[in-house]
């Protein structure tokens, strides 16, 4: 029994010592950088968008983000905002 309690405290010393050398040589997943939208970008398409005939709803979209003018839009959601305004050009 003795001998066994040994064993298993080898082995774990040796599963420790075995994780901690793949934490180290582990690489960071490298994520590929997301291109950042400006809001001439958006204000671009969402003026063609407007110029085709759908003012009102580009107004909805700007509301549906919480704000009142595209400037008052958070940056974050301009990806969002592209996607729903390019939906309704498909619509």
């Amino acid at each position: 029994m003795k001998n066994l309690k040994q064993r298993l405290m080898q082995i774990s010393e040796e599963l420790r010592q075995l994780a901690e050398g793949i934490e180290v040589t582990a690489e960071p997943a490298q994520q590929e950088p997301v291109p950042e939208i400006t809001l001439e970008e958006v204000r671009g398409v969402l003026a063609d968008i407007s110029r085709a005939g759908f003012t009102a709803d580009v107004k909805k979209l700007i509301v549906k983000y919480g704000a009142e003018r595209l400037s008052d839009v958070d940056p974050n959601n301009y990806s969002a905002l592209l996607n729903d305004a390019k939906e309704l050009m498909n619509a």
